[in-house]
């Protein structure tokens, strides 16, 4: 009676061990799948990452040349006064009275309305004396302003050019102190 048990054990334990080996085996399979499949779509999401930063560069690249070619024909006049209390309309069109006395009567440069393509203030430092910015209709003129400049030294005016942020901020750098 203990040969057919034991033989019976045997075969219990070899059909163990077949369904042990088994039971490896798909592990090994699940877990080569697995890893095949996260390192395949590691790899994809890598490289859809590199071209997302290149295409995000090559935008910002963009997105800068079009603001300063947009800004080309800008000036930065500062200590222009603004006169808050009046209506927008009428403050835009004493910020043209203002700039264009200062261009005609200080910088002694003929200047006219026609020559003034938009003006607009920029945020306030100081409430009564911001920033205004002046889109001129050709470059000749903003050259011409440029150049006389130096005329506004010991005066409470100034003129720079309009550029975009990023490149003054570059050019801070730059800069000695």
């Amino acid at each position: 009676m203990e040969k057919p048990t034991i033989s019976a054990l045997k075969q219990i334990q070899k059909e163990m061990e077949h369904s042990k080996k088994d039971i490896q085996e798909m592990q090994d399979l699940i877990m080569n799948s697995t890893s095949g499949n996260f390192n395949e779509k590691r790899v994809f999401i890598e490289a859809k990452y590199r071209d997302l930063s290149e295409r995000i560069k090559s935008h910002e690249i963009k997105i800068y040349n079009i603001e300063r070619y947009a800004r080309r024909k800008n000036l930065l006049f500062y200590g222009v006064d603004n006169s808050d209390h009046l209506r927008p309309e009428q403050r835009c069109k004493r910020m043209e009275k203002n700039v264009l006395y200062l261009l005609n009567n200080i910088m002694k440069i003929q200047c006219q309305s026609h020559d003034i393509e938009y003006i607009r203030s920029l945020r306030p430092k100081d409430p009564k004396f911001r920033s205004v910015v002046v889109t001129f209709v050709s470059m000749k003129k903003k050259i011409e302003i440029l150049r006389r400049k130096k005329v506004l030294c010991g005066t409470a005016f100034y003129i720079n050019d309009d550029i975009p942020l990023r490149l003054s901020n570059r050019r801070g750098q730059i800069k000695p102190k």
